[in-house]
C-alpha cells in the first residue's frame, strides 16, 4: 500500500429486586447470552455460578491479589492461569441490589445458561426436567468490578502464563442459589434462596448450591459490596492478543518535521499517560517513535499509541490501524479497517483514505468511493482527485 497520504496524517497528529412473573422471559432470552457464554458483542462472558467452589475461590483471590486474573478459556472449559498475571488493578462500583430468575425447563436451557457445566447436568437431569422438574437460578447483583483497560497482548503477561488465553477484564459481583423446582410453580429469587435440598433422587439433591446470603446484600454500598454478597457471578474475558505490531509507518521524509511539536515535557506526558489522559499516551508514543528528546523505543512507542486508541484518541486508532494494514504478508486487513471506521468517523480524513486505499486494492471500488468522498469532504485534495 502506497503512503503518499502520510504527510496528511502527521499534520493531523498536532493537533430494588425484581419477582418471578407468569410471563417471565425463557432462560435463553433471560441471559442474553449463547451456549459458550458469549455475550452480543462476541465478547466470552460466561456465569460461573456451577463452577466448583475451589476454582471459584481460586478466581476471586487472583482479582484480589496483584495484577489483573488471567485464564484459560476454551468453552467449556475455565481455569485460572496461576502465576500469571498483568499489571494493573480493578475499580469496583456498585448499584442497588438488582434480583434475576434464570428458569432452565429443558436440557438446552441448562447448557445454554450454565457453559461450564451444563452439558452434563443437563444429560444428569434429562429425564427429570422432561417430567415437569426446572433447574431455578436466582441471582442478586450488587455491583462490579473492572480493569482500566480493556486490550491485552502476550507482552501485557507477566509471571508463568503457559496457556494464557485471555484476561479477567470484569466481573459481576453478588450472591446466588441453584436449586431445583417444578415447571407448575413460579418462585421468587427469595424463594429459590429459601430451597431445601428436596426430591427423592440423588440427582435432584446434587444440584442445590448456593454462594452468598440473600439478606446480606441489602447491605452493600456503592464502594464495596457486603460480606456475603460479594461471589463473583459472571466475568467478562477480554483475549489475550498476538504481540501488537510495531508502528514504523511514520514516513521519513517529514519524521524530522515532526520533532519537538509532542510534549514540550516527556516526563510531564509520561505522568499524564500513567493518569489515563489520551492525549499524554499519544503525544508520549509519538516522542519515544521519534526518539524525539528520548531514546527510540518503537516498543514502548507502539504500546503508548495502543494505549491512546483504547482511550479513544482518534489519531492514534488512525495510526495503528494504517500499521495493521501495512505489515505486508502479515497484514491484518480485518482489523485495520475496523480500528479506522471510527477516527474516519469522527473526522480524521487520512482515515477514511486509508480505507479507501484497502478497499481499493481489494476490488471494492463502490465501498472505497466512499470513503474518497468522505476523505475529499474532510479536505483530503489528493482524495478528492480520485473522484
Amino acid at each position: 500500500m502506497r503512503l503518499w497520504w502520510l504527510g496528511g496524517l502527521a499534520v493531523g497528529l498536532m493537533g430494588c429486586g425484581s419477582s418471578l412473573r407468569p410471563d417471565a422471559p425463557t432462560a435463553n432470552e433471560a441471559s442474553g447470552r449463547d451456549a459458550c457464554g458469549l455475550d452480543a458483542t462476541g465478547r466470552p462472558a460466561p456465569l460461573i455460578v456451577d463452577w466448583q467452589p475451589e476454582h471459584r475461590m481460586d478466581l476471586e483471590a487472583a482479582m484480589g491479589s496483584r495484577g489483573l486474573a488471567v485464564v484459560h478459556w476454551d468453552c467449556p472449559t475455565l481455569r485460572v492461569v496461576s502465576g500469571c498475571y498483568v499489571d494493573g488493578d480493578y475499580q469496583y462500583a456498585g448499584a442497588s441490589p438488582k434480583e434475576q430468575i434464570i428458569r432452565m425447563e429443558e436440557a438446552d436451557d441448562v447448557r445454554m445458561n450454565l457453559p461450564l457445566t451444563g452439558g452434563s447436568l443437563a444429560a444428569q437431569l434429562e429425564g427429570s426436567l422432561e417430567r415437569g422438574t426446572s433447574l431455578d437460578l436466582g441471582l442478586v447483583m450488587v455491583g462490579k468490578k473492572t480493569a482500566r483497560g480493556a486490550r491485552f497482548t502476550r507482552d501485557d503477561l507477566k509471571g508463568r502464563c503457559d496457556g494464557a488465553t485471555h484476561v479477567v477484564q470484569s466481573a459481576t459481583l453478588g450472591a446466588f442459589a441453584l436449586a431445583t423446582g417444578s415447571h407448575a410453580t413460579a418462585r421468587t429469587v427469595a424463594q429459590v434462596f429459601a430451597a431445601e435440598a428436596g426430591g427423592s433422587s440423588r440427582s435432584l439433591r446434587s444440584t442445590q448450591t448456593r454462594d452468598g446470603e440473600l439478606a446480606a446484600c441489602d447491605a452493600s454500598t456503592p464502594e464495596a459490596p457486603a460480606r456475603g454478597c460479594d461471589a463473583v457471578l459472571r466475568v467478562e474475558l477480554s483475549e489475550v492478543l498476538d504481540h501488537a505490531p510495531t508502528v514504523t509507518v511514520l514516513d521519513a521524509d517529514f519524521v524530522e518535521a515532526l520533532r519537538g511539536r509532542f510534549c514540550a515535557d516527556p516526563e510531564q506526558c509520561r505522568t499524564q499517560c500513567a493518569d489515563d489522559d489520551a492525549s499524554a499516551c499519544h503525544d508520549l508514543g509519538i516522542v519515544q517513535l521519534l526518539g524525539d528528546r528520548v531514546p527510540r523505543d518503537l516498543g514502548r512507542g507502539t504500546k503508548n499509541v495502543q494505549r491512546a486508541c483504547d482511550l479513544g484518541h482518534m489519531n492514534a486508532c488512525t495510526l495503528i490501524g494504517i500499521t495493521y494494514l501495512t505489515r505486508g504478508p502479515r497484514a491484518d486487513a480485518e482489523h485495520g479497517r475496523k480500528l479506522l471506521e471510527r477516527p474516519c468517523e469522527r473526522g480524521v480524513a487520512a482515515a477514511c483514505s486509508t480505507l479507501a486505499i484497502s478497499f481499493t486494492n481489494s476490488g471494492d471500488e463502490g465501498t472505497a468511493r466512499r470513503y474518497w468522498d468522505r476523505a475529499c469532504d474532510l479536505g483530503d485534495r489528493d482524495a478528492c482527485q480520485k473522484l
